[in-house]
């Protein structure tokens, strides 16, 4: 055999084996382009994962946000209305504190002065006085 009939030789049985990796070099591109298209949408559905949770998040933060601000709105109402209702009944404490004061004052004056209280009355019925 001489060197030229070898090399072609040689050189169909390379193409032979080519030829039988032909059908598992595409079935491995085809894989790799699936897996490819599979990253793609799971980097698709990532990204709208992503603004989903980011919309559900601000949404939360805004309720939250209305809630803090309706507690503080009844708070400060109820604030408000307990100084009202303190601020009044402080008064009536005050007034009947005087009322009392008053009526003591005037008791300790009757009681100081009781026979001549005694002696008025007396006469206002028209006792004679003895």
């Amino acid at each position: 055999m001489q060197l030229q009939e070898m090399v072609a030789l040689d050189w169909a049985a390379r193409l032979r084996h080519l030829e039988d990796l032909h059908p598992r070099v595409n079935a491995l591109e085809s894989a790799v382009a699936g897996l490819h298209k599979d990253l793609q949408n799971l980097a698709e559905d990532q990204k709208e994962n992503h603004k989903e949770t980011q919309q559900a998040l601000k949404d939360y933060l805004e309720h939250s946000q209305q809630r803090m601000d309706k507690s503080d709105e009844a708070t400060r109402g109820a604030i408000s209305g307990l100084d009202k209702n303190v601020t009044g009944l402080a008064r009536k404490v005050w007034f009947f504190a005087g009322a009392v004061w008053v009526l003591l004052g005037i008791g300790g004056i009757a009681f100081a002065m009781r026979k001549e209280l005694f002696s008025a009355a007396v006469a206002m019925l028209g006792a004679p006085i003895e």
